[in-house]
């Protein structure tokens, strides 16, 4: 459903649960009640329940949005028609339904966090851990909203009506904001721990989680031995590492919660209660059965999909240059047409999809994650954020620290696991490691735009199109005289022409 409004819903009350989330042992309780709430350790878990759910519905624009406006994917499906591919070209403007979305999605959550802290009292356990993981959850997305949009409006606190039009905030108050907000909660001693490395019961966000959040804060503000020294904490708790079996494996149901995972949101499927764990980004990525001249092959991938989010050719090189054809975590990652076509996946005649023909399997869907009642319902957990992204964080903090011997270390971490050599650690292979570690997992567009390297690496992305037919070859089509990053214009997305309505104290970013 489209929403319609933005920072008003800072204030909004109505928090229906769902009941993909009951891996956190809370009945639905159905909508909260502004003048009856926030009494009892079961209201604060509730309404904690809201905000872990407004943050899994976040999954299909982040990673559509994120994903498609770097370089390493394209939209996909069989038609080049709607908003995605607008982002996709950098043609799309202020009105664009998918990135007001986005916006209003991570206000929701804001909205939800203050509930948390202005509106619960008291100093239980319950009521603590819950202001604390609030925070985390806040500071997060204002990491969203900064680095998307740059001085989004700093809303700290439930809004009324007298105070519902905010103007844009200073980027320095941002970022101090969300360093207090995760300071705050490392330092309450409420948040969570792991038992152990391999402890896969633990739903919350934890303490590593969010130090390692802080330290990705640091990083982006340049400030490398801060960074260093609250990724080093994550590093030496010893509760979290890199996945030891394949490196598939990482992202499949019969896995979640491994040693690698940072932080997960967890969906069950309830067989006898279909549509209650609906998840449509891998549906959007799956594979389209239309598109195929007989049933499905043999690779255990998902029964929907309308094959978004393809690899791009860039991409896939970028792997081979680093690997070879034949390297060990390229083909863990990506499948090229050829393989897919040897597995049953052939187009019939007349098809056609928009992409270069290569599959992303490194978060496929998998068949028997899916439900009886409907294929969207879907059982396997959002991987947000990654141990390897903790190490290649921490190697550029290393870095830029001065640290050359922790930097060697933490890149060849995830170098060795990768079956790859030893490599002296710069700002450029960084680069290039979290390229191919990390794709399609939502970082590479935002590295772009940090690193300063977006505007080159962009400037030319949808001048033409690539569409790949049922025999094997892909032609290119051109469909706009206006496309690719531009200076002045593109360093932020624009802020929702809608908010710009509502919203009179704020300014739209330049360009725009």
């Amino acid at each position: 459903m489209k929403k319609h409004t933005f920072l008003a819903v800072a204030c909004l009350m109505a928090l229906g649960l769902c009941s993909c989330t009951d891996c956190l042992d809370i009945q639905q309780h159905g909508v909260l009640n502004k003048t009856s709430y926030y009494k009892t350790d079961e209201d604060a878990n509730e309404v904690l329940t809201a905000v872990y759910k407004d943050i899994s519905g976040l999954e299909l624009n982040s990673f559509l949005i994120k994903n498609i406006l770097s370089d390493d994917i394209w939209c996909g499906c069989d038609s080049h028609e709607g908003d995605y591919w607008k982002i996709n070209d950098y043609t799309f403007d202020s009105s664009n339904p998918n990135l007001e979305s986005l916006f209003s999605g991570y206000y929701n959550v804001i909205g939800k966090c203050n509930v948390v802290l202005d509106n619960l009292s008291g100093e239980s356990e319950t009521v603590r851990r819950a202001q604390a993981e609030a925070r985390v959850a806040r500071a997060w997305m204002y990491f969203e909203l900064t680095t998307l949009w740059g001085n989004p409006p700093l809303v700290d606190h439930l809004l009324g009506s007298d105070d519902s039009a905010q103007p844009n905030a200073d980027p320095t108050a941002l970022w101090a904001f969300m360093e207090k907000d995760l300071l705050d909660a490392i330092n309450s001693g409420m948040l969570v721990q792991k038992s152990s490395i391999d402890d896969n019961t633990v739903y919350h966000f934890t303490k590593q989680y969010a130090q390692a959040l802080l330290g990705k804060v640091y990083l982006w503000e340049k400030k490398y031995t801060e960074a260093a020294n609250v990724l080093d904490e994550v590093i030496n708790s010893g509760l979290y590492g890199l996945y030891q079996g394949e490196y598939a494996d990482i992202w499949s149901v019969h896995h979640e919660n491994n040693r690698e995972s940072m932080f997960e949101s967890n969906f069950v499927v309830d067989e006898s209660n279909p549509g209650q764990c609906m998840r449509l980004y891998p549906a959007f990525t799956g594979v389209h059965p239309a598109l195929y001249d007989t049933k499905l092959g043999d690779l255990n991938l998902g029964p929907v999909g309308f094959s978004g989010n393809q690899p791009t050719s860039d991409l896939y090189n970028a792997f081979v240059s680093e690997e070879g054809v034949n390297g060990y975590r390229l083909n863990q990652t990506i499948k090229t047409p050829d393989f897919m076509a040897q597995h049953g996946y052939t187009f019939k005649d007349g098809m056609s999809l928009y992409g270069e023909g290569y599959y992303m399997w490194k978060n496929h869907m998998e068949t028997d994650a899916t439900g009886i009642g409907t294929p969207l319902d879907y059982g396997n957990n959002i991987r947000w954020m990654r141990y390897s992204e903790v190490l290649l964080l921490a190697a550029e903090a290393q870095l830029g620290a001065g640290n050359q011997g922790k930097a060697n270390q933490y890149l060849n971490e995830v170098r060795t696991r990768a079956k790859l050599p030893f490599k002296t650690c710069t700002l450029e292979a960084i680069k290039k490691e979290k390229q191919l570690e990390l794709c399609n997992e939502c970082v590479r567009y935002q590295d772009l735009q940090r690193w300063g390297d977006a505007a080159q690496t962009l400037k030319n992305r949808g001048e033409v199109t690539p569409v790949f037919g049922a025999d094997g070859k892909v032609v290119w089509k051109k469909f706009s005289d206006t496309y690719g990053y531009k200076v002045g214009k593109n360093e932020y997305l624009p802020y929702p022409a809608s908010e710009i309505r509502i919203n009179r104290a704020i300014k739209q970013n330049p360009g725009w």
